[in-house]
């Protein structure tokens, strides 16, 4: 927990805490909450489409700005830089292979430089929303429950028997792919809520409503995903003592909504359970399997500097590439590749290890979102996951946080 110390211009402190705590809880309720939402509704023709990523980066600006004129001096971290460096290096190979190949366009007529060049832009979005928001936007408990609950009850009015699960119906079939990006953000929402509530039983439901969800979004991924990385969480912290109150308090009402719902589920939704009945004729991993086969052999032929738009030359479609961390490797080379592993893996786990008796809320979150985001990059999400660089930003975050975070999170 943040103190504050103590001076003359007490209340005036307290002022400026709470205008950014609150300027800050806008900035994650527009990127992970309200945005899946807004996408939904524009996909199906609802609302018109409102350029959200453009109102999302005028917001960053200004709760930046904000935070300069309120918050504390800016230091830059070497997590930063290392950053800077990354978008760098990408940003230069996207503009060598314009000026020397031109634009490369995929069967679709979809252009590749401006494909890259736009998840380059929400990866510095999202890298500024873990870096400057995220950690503050806990201080605000009540409305990130309250926004939970709305979310849920979204998803379940558009829960559909047809598609056991979310309605995709009135999205058109190429776009469709869309509930990939839904359903991590809506875990990722999950994830902060869950830390910023006191009660563990709280925290419970949360993630057990959440699993409930999760499969109605058709993500097999990130539903194993946050699975793995909640299940983890709360046996580090100290699960033994509430296990039985779990099984019997929980998971029952669980199983009744499971078996009300089994002919919907079973029947509709064959994507989430035919993965689990027979792996071996997914059409989805046999896909995966030939896109790494032909991408570890681009890595292999050029080494250092990869194949950039390789699964373009390779398949024709944009969507081909190896959807796992090694994309980064086969798309920009060695060097960016070997960035992203010291930013994704090396520097996390290092803080988390020094931090691994410290109970709070902050490192808590960065646990569950570097578990989530590294079980996702390594199986099956490609360099075009920015969802990765949140919590990248919010290590940059706590790097400079322990001396003033408290033991206790009931402080």
């Amino acid at each position: 927990m943040i103190r504050i110390p103590a001076s003359s211009n007490y209340r005036v402190d307290i002022a400026k805490k709470e205008r950014f705590v609150s300027s800050s809880l806008i900035v994650v309720l527009m990127a992970l909450f309200l945005r899946p939402v807004i996408w939904y509704l524009e996909l199906n023709s609802v609302i018109p489409p409102s350029n959200f990523t453009s109102w999302l980066s005028a917001l960053l600006v200004l709760c930046l700005t904000i935070q300069m004129i309120y918050g504390d001096k800016l230091c830059l971290t070497r997590i930063d830089l290392l950053t800077l460096v990354f978008l760098i290096i990408c940003l230069l190979i996207v503009s060598y292979n314009f000026f020397t190949h031109g634009m490369i366009y995929d069967y679709a007529g979809s252009s590749y430089s401006t494909y890259v060049t736009l998840v380059i832009l929400q990866s510095v979005i999202y890298f500024l929303v873990g870096r400057f928001f995220l950690v503050p936007a806990l201080n605000k408990p009540a409305a990130l429950r309250l926004s939970w609950l709305l979310v849920c009850l979204f998803y379940l009015l558009n829960y559909s028997g047809e598609y056991g699960g979310l309605d995709l119906s009135g999205i058109d079939y190429k776009l469709r792919g869309i509930f990939l990006s839904l359903a991590d953000m809506f875990a990722l929402s999950c994830f902060i809520v869950i830390t910023s509530q006191k009660k563990q039983t709280v925290q419970v439901y949360v993630f057990l409503f959440s699993l409930l969800i999760l499969f109605f979004l058709h993500s097999r991924s990130s539903l194993l995903a946050f699975f793995i990385s909640g299940a983890i969480f709360f046996v580090r912290r100290n699960a033994k003592g509430n296990i039985v109150f779990w099984f019997t308090m929980l998971v029952p009402p669980l199983v009744i909504l499971l078996i009300y719902f089994a002919d919907t589920i079973f029947l509709a939704n064959q994507r989430m359970l035919g993965f689990f009945l027979n792996p071996l004729a997914d059409s989805s991993l046999l896909t995966r399997l030939e896109q790494i086969k032909i991408g570890l052999s681009d890595i292999y032929s050029s080494p250092f500097v990869g194949v950039y738009g390789g699964q373009i030359k390779k398949f024709g479609g944009i969507g081909w590439y190896i959807h796992n961390i090694l994309s980064y490797w086969r798309q920009f080379g060695l060097i960016p590749f070997l960035l992203v592993l010291v930013l994704f893996f090396f520097i996390p786990l290092r803080l988390l290890k020094l931090q691994m008796q410290l109970r709070s809320k902050e490192f808590d979150l960065l646990f569950l979102v570097f578990a989530f985001s590294a079980i996702s990059v390594l199986s099956s999400r490609a360099f075009e996951w920015y969802f990765c660089w949140l919590m990248v930003g919010m290590t940059a975050a706590l790097v400079r946080l322990p001396p003033i975070i408290s033991a206790n999170p009931d402080e």
